[in-house]
This record gives structure tokens, C-alpha cells and sequence, in this order.
């Protein structure tokens, strides 16, 4: 089957970036034709290198008078990205960004265009006015989604937060997924915390500094290492974390890594003793799963699409009361027996999750439109 995968910017390193990495890597061993079509991909600057440069066919808009308009850059860009996926002639076309492009693509082929999910924006209460001045982009969102001949999220958190504007739409869930059986789990722990995300105000870090004080009244060699993509526009909030690091002179036990390549992260995560998910409402959490198939205890808050991968014997959902994620850990580094118990369901709980499993529910999905 000839396949075109979309997603928008191929550089970054997050979880949108490596489901569509694995997942495009999985279907080309399978012996699909598959091709990526991006916005954005610099073999240099990208996160994951994995990725086949000749199998990327980059769509930008040229510079002129309408590219200073936004609404017409961005309405002639998805029409460049319809044209372009259309010449490729697939016999599928997976969304994993921008799903607002089905309803275009339609216009252009009678391919089978399947949407999925991996973020929603949260419904918030809004004043009557906001809701009436959003009511026709709206509408046409929900003209866009059924377009697509399947809907798919990531988790059952981000299913229901599409379901929260759209109730009607029928949305199935795939789990992303962890490659267990490349990783070796490392059962020695030592005083280390890593938190693995993207560097930004909703991955939430700043928490974790405040919580550090305590921590470090009972275990003063505790080091927490903060990694995670970093884009310029998320300036301020670094310049933050640094002012905090300062002002509590955590110089000697935190170290903030931006744009670590997978290797590094891998290393990181092996040598952790707890890994730390503090940011709120996580739509599924691929870095978490990552962790626990080393064999770690993960402590998240409790919230979103987390709560379906940490099990009580895995790992701990907490709220965002700082001394309780202090106490959690604390216990932890006090009871190495307790630590390696979590640690070795966490591994067994991430087994649970498979590429394999993923790509063979695509493909059921695939093979019945």
C-alpha cells in the first residue's frame, strides 16, 4: 500500500515527531511505499535522526506579498501540501498534525484519509460572545473532521477532549508505544530524578524546582536532570527556571540539557533512580512509558492520558501538592526494596506496549476502509 504520512514539523523532538518515526519505520519494514510531507525537516537541526531524508518531501510557501498575510500563507500552504500529497498518489493519507487539511484533500483526491490525534485543546467556559465569534470556525473544524474516513487519538483522555466539542464523532484509540525489547532495564538506582519534556510553561518543570528544597533537607546528593526540545519562543519560561535555580541555589543539583539527541535521553534514562512527569494533563506521555520499560518507578500528576499507562504497582499519581511529591520520593530513595519492586512493574507494565500492536491495529484500520 502506497501511504503518505503528514505532520508539520519533523524537527522537533517530542512524541508527535516519534510516533510518526516509528510507526513510518514499521510500515516501510512491512513493505508499504511510504512517504513524509512536512513543513518543516533539517537533517541537521532534527531531534531524531532516524528518519530517511529521500522519503521527505518538504512543502513551504514561497515569499511574497500574500506570504505577509497569515490567512493567505496558510490557506495557500495547504493547498502546496494537498497538491504535493496528491502527485504521490497514495492509496492512504494519515494526518498526524493539521487535520484541518481533509477537508482539502477530499477536493483534490477520493483517497482514504484517516486524522490522528495526538493533542486537543481542552474546552474552557467562555463568555457568549467568544462563543458566537467561534461558532463558524467551529463548524468548519467539524466539516474538516468528517472528511476523514477515520478518526484516531492517542489515548482516551485526548478521544474525549475531541468529543467535548464534537459529540458526535465516532474516535477510536491507538496507544503509542515503547520498543521494550531494544531497551535493557537497569534495576541499580542512585540519587538521580530526571524529568524528560518539552522545555515550556504546560511541561510544568518549574514545579519541580520548588519541590527540590525539600527533598534535599533528607538527601542533600540528590541531582535532577531536566532534558528536554527547546524553541526560542519558550525564552522567558528557561530564563525562569534559571532565575529559580539561582535564587535557590540548586546550582550544584539540577542541569538543564536542551535538545538532547535520543541516545543521550537514553543514557539518561537508564541511569536514573525516579523519573518525574509533573506536567498537567499530559495527552498520553511516550517518555513515560520510555522510563518505566527501563525499569523505572515514574511519580506524574494525576491527570490525563498518564493515568492510563502508571498502575499503582508502577509508579504514583499525585496532585500538584509539592510535599506529597517530596514525601513520594523521599520513601522511595529511603526503600531501594520498594524502588526496585516499582521498578520491575514498570517494566513489565510497558511490555504491554508495542509498536507491533500499533501498526497491526493501523493496518486493521487501513485494511477496512
Amino acid at each position: 500500500m502506497r501511504i503518505a504520512i503528514f505532520h508539520a514539523n519533523l524537527n522537533m523532538g517530542g512524541g508527535g515527531e516519534k510516533w510518526v518515526m516509528n510507526v513510518g519505520n514499521l510500515l516501510k519494514k512491512r513493505g508499504h511505499d511510504l512517504r513524509y510531507f512536512t513543513n518543516e525537516y533539517d537533517p541537521d537541526l532534527a531531534i531524531f535522526k532516524e528518519f530517511d531524508r529521500e522519503q521527505i518531501e518538504i512543502v513551504k510557501n514561497s515569499r511574497g506579498f500574500q506570504g505577509k498575510f497569515r490567512s493567505f500563507r496558510e490557506l495557500k500552504l495547504m493547498m502546496n501540501v494537498a497538491k504535493r500529497i496528491v502527485k504521490f498518489n497514495p492509496e492512504t493519507i494519515i494526518l498526524s498534525t493539521d487535520q484541518h487539511l481533509a477537508r482539502t484533500l477530499k477536493k483534490y483526491c477520493k483517497k482514504i484519509i484517516i486524522s490522528y490525534f495526538h493533542t486537543m485543546s481542552p474546552k474552557t467556559r467562555e463568555k457568549f460572545l467568544t462563543r458566537l465569534y467561534l461558532a463558524i470556525p467551529r463548524l468548519l473544524g467539524y466539516q474538516d473532521y468528517l472528511s476523514s474516513d477515520k478518526l484516531i487519538a492517542n489515548s482516551l483522555y485526548t478521544a474525549n477532549l475531541v468529543r467535548t466539542f464534537y459529540p458526535n464523532l465516532n474516535i477510536e484509540v491507538i496507544y503509542p508505544s515503547v520498543n521494550s525489547k531494544e531497551i535493557t532495564p537497569n534495576f541499580s538506582y542512585s540519587h538521580n530524578l530526571l524529568c524528560v519534556g518539552r522545555i515550556a510553561p504546560f511541561k510544568n518543570q518549574i514545579f519541580l524546582l520548588k519541590i527540590l528544597p525539600y527533598l534535599l533537607e533528607k538527601h542533600p546528593n540528590v541531582r535532577l536532570v531536566i532534558a528536554g526540545y527547546f524553541d526560542q519562543q519558550y525564552m522567558n519560561y528557561l530564563e525562569e527556571m534559571n532565575k529559580i535555580i539561582k535564587n535557590l541555589r540548586l546550582e550544584d543539583n539540577v542541569e538543564i540539557r536542551l535538545n538532547c539527541p535520543q541516545t543521550e535521553i537514553d543514557s539518561l534514562m537508564k541511569d536514573c533512580s525516579i523519573f518525574l512527569s509533573p506536567s498537567i494533563n499530559e495527552f498520553f506521555g511516550m517518555v513515560v512509558l520510555e522510563a518505566m520499560a527501563y525499569g523505572k518507578c515514574v511519580i506524574a500528576h494525576n491527570s490525563g492520558g498518564v493515568r492510563e499507562i502508571i498502575t499503582n504497582e508502577s509508579g504514583f499519581l499525585l496532585s500538584g501538592n509539592s510535599k506529597d511529591w517530596a514525601l513520594k520520593m523521599n520513601m522511595l530513595l529511603e526503600d531501594k526494596n520498594r524502588l526496585l519492586n516499582m521498578g520491575h512493574s514498570a517494566r513489565k507494565r510497558a511490555e504491554c506496549f508495542t509498536w507491533e500492536k500499533t501498526v497491526n491495529d493501523l493496518e486493521k484500520i487501513m485494511g477496512s476502509l
